[in-house]
């Protein structure tokens, strides 16, 4: 497995996360990532959108991603999306929004080290309360944090 830049691959890429997820993506506001298989088959995707700044410097940015398998997400295909936001971005943290009741990925948030740090009420969908994980570059443990 391994991630590699979208390119002109991009709408298609923002159209899986919209179906798998309900999201919508701007091509012209983000950025992406395919999940490959050994065999070059797609298994996944990652979007990194809604990047702010302040002062100049990218301060944050939202991580949405999606996948065929749990084997899409190996630590190399995870150390290629983390240089991305905290080497290359420069961000200080991510953020990643989920449904409150998606125990799936919640639990993949929180073994990436990702902390809950709050509950929308309703603010997934008009319906579901949606929860804000963050992660600071430095509890990343695939960008110099835990591990480096």
């Amino acid at each position: 497995m391994r991630a590699v830049p979208a390119g002109d691959k991009l709408p298609m890429i923002c159209e899986y996360l919209r179906e798998k997820t309900d999201a919508v993506f701007d091509p012209a506001q983000c950025q992406g990532f395919a999940i490959l298989s050994d065999t070059n088959g797609f298994v996944g995707a990652v979007i990194v959108s809604n990047i702010t700044y302040s002062n100049g410097r990218a301060v944050n940015c939202e991580l949405s991603c999606a996948s065929e398998t749990a084997m899409a997400w190996r630590d190399h295909v995870f150390d290629a999306i983390f240089l991305y936001v905290f080497g290359q971005l420069k961000c200080v943290r991510c953020t990643s929004i989920t449904r409150k009741n998606n125990t799936k990925a919640r639990a993949f948030l929180e073994a990436l080290n990702f902390v809950l740090e709050g509950n929308i009420r309703k603010g997934y969908d008009g319906e579901k309360d949606a929860l804000i994980y963050g992660l600071l570059a430095e509890d990343c443990q695939f960008f110099g944090g835990l591990n480096g």
